[in-house]
């Protein structure tokens, strides 16, 4: 009688339910412990609706909203060897009905793919016109800081500043002083900076889907210290995507 060697089916199965259950509970607690700020609906709305006249502008932050892509994955950045996105990275094959596949190099130079709304590559093939081929945004990632800050102001989004002393967050504006120190040198933070848009995408999956880690996936998130991400089916993430965006 031959005798088997080797874990059973049963202890395989065990390994993969504590493997999730141990990923679920690291994502939820790490991204509850210090949620990011993100746009809300309203000022989402307003912003855009503020950089609306230029098309190549709002091409650019129509698909910020749309994708989770880092502002090198989308412009590039010289200085980092990133080369930003090509029109031929577009896979205009791959739309369902609401998301087009797109190739990009993200941090560490690794190559991935993400899902792009059907809305946000309308508006970058409107700004193309009949072109085809090469860079598609021929701008540097500071200008597109500076095109935040210009369209949050724009759009009557309020400012917010942080105490350089004690470092004391979300002072308004109106404030001149620190209510915590009193101290009056204080810093303006970056709240309005391409990388909400980011934190405003993975906020939305988490509140509609509760699925945290297709949150963690498509807004490109590290995985936690010693728990690699699985993967997951494009289908799991494009019907993650679908119900999102499904009002829009």
């Amino acid at each position: 009688m031959a005798v088997r060697f080797g874990r059973d089916e049963f202890a395989v199965e065990n390994e993969k339910r504590i493997y999730k259950m141990r990923l679920d509970i690291s994502l939820k607690s790490e991204m509850a412990r210090k949620p990011p700020y993100s746009f809300r609906p309203n000022e989402e709305q307003a912003f855009l609706k503020a950089c609306e006249d230029d098309p190549r502008n709002h091409a650019i932050f129509k698909t910020f909203f749309g994708s989770g892509m880092a502002v090198s994955e989308l412009v590039g950045d010289k200085r980092y060897g990133y080369r930003g996105l090509y029109v031929e990275d577009i896979d205009l094959t791959s739309s369902d009905e609401s998301t087009f596949r797109v190739r990009v190099l993200s941090k560490g130079k690794k190559k991935r793919f993400v899902l792009v709304t059907k809305q946000a590559i309308e508006e970058i093939l409107r700004y193309l016109g009949d072109r085809r081929t090469g860079k598609i945004f021929d701008i540097t990632p500071r200008m597109v800081q500076k095109l935040a800050r210009k369209y949050s102001k724009k759009a009557g989004l309020p400012d917010f500043f942080r105490c350089r002393k004690c470092g004391q967050r979300q002072i308004p504006e109106n404030m001149k002083a620190c209510p915590k120190c009193g101290n009056t040198k204080l810093t303006l933070e970056s709240r309005w900076s391409p990388h909400k848009a980011r934190h405003t995408l993975r906020e939305k999956i988490i509140r509609k889907t509760n699925d945290y880690l297709v949150a963690a996936k498509l807004t490109g998130k590290q995985p936690p210290r010693d728990i690699p991400f699985p993967r997951l089916s494009e289908k799991r993430k494009r019907a993650v995507m679908k119900e999102v965006f499904e009002e829009r």
